[in-house]
């Protein structure tokens, strides 16, 4: 037990980003002192060199934040309102599929949410008629039964579909224009 004591700690750790160097001396006599850096926002490479005996945490947080509105569409989603006849039954017809910029790549795992119309909920079972090129991997019915996700493993670019079935169960309160 005494080979991993923080009593034997005598290391230094060093950052290197940019052309920036920090160095961080820890002692057996600085167990609780925690060393923060804030890294500038632009560094793309960080080489991390620890030297000496004991042992500690380092930990790395990485944040980074993308603005979307010019990136091009990876997902096609087309949804499709299908007549059944009753005001109290609303059946969606979903179909998605990825958009690759390599020929023959596919996604990571991807997700689709349906959020239904105020009023309306989901039994148990409200996916039907999907396709299974791809098969659906998991299902969360969300919120009351007001939302549900399907998750798939991967999406490729053939079409992934399935008929959501939502039945009004609750008067809108609050009609508004959206």
């Amino acid at each position: 037990a005494e080979k991993i004591s923080p009593s034997r700690n005598d290391y230094t750790v060093q950052l290197k980003y940019k052309k920036n160097t920090k160095y961080f001396n820890i002692n057996s006599e600085q167990i609780d002192v925690q060393n923060f850096l804030e890294i500038p926002e632009d560094t793309k490479k960080l080489e991390i060199n620890v030297g000496g005996i004991g042992f500690g945490l380092l930990e790395v947080i990485y944040q980074f934040d993308l603005n979307l509105v010019n990136f091009e569409h990876r997902f096609k989603l087309d949804l499709e309102k299908q007549n059944t006849g009753s005001d109290y039954e609303l059946r969606l017809r979903v179909c998605a599929n990825y958009i690759p910029e390599l020929t023959d790549s596919q996604s990571n795992m991807a997700l689709i949410e349906v959020t239904l119309p105020s009023g309306y909920v989901v039994d148990r079972n409200p996916i039907s008629e999907q396709t299974t090129v791809n098969p659906i991997q998991n299902m969360e019915i969300r919120y009351g039964g007001t939302s549900v996700v399907l998750y798939y493993y991967k999406m490729g670019t053939e079409r992934n579909c399935f008929t959501v079935t939502a039945y009004r169960r609750f008067k809108v309160a609050l009609k508004r224009p959206a």
